[in-house]
């Protein structure tokens, strides 16, 4: 199964969406009413930073696998 996020911005207009709505062959599974793409991006960034100022080393290599993947 190959699965894909669409970010859409429908502006002001709220569209009417339900699990398993149809979208380009697939089935909706999922409908968030937030960027959850750049809220992933910002927590991201946050992990990095305590990784550079972590004295850890168990901590900073368990970061550093998460993001090898």
């Amino acid at each position: 199964m190959a699965i894909y996020t669409y970010v859409v911005d429908h502006g002001m207009e709220s569209p009417r969406v339900g699990l398993k709505t149809e979208v380009n062959g697939g089935r909706l599974l999922v409908v968030a009413f937030d960027d959850l793409s750049k809220r992933l991006e910002e927590l991201e960034d946050f992990v990095r930073k305590l990784r550079d100022e972590t004295t850890d080393p168990q901590t900073a290599y368990g970061i550093d696998e998460y993001f090898a993947v």
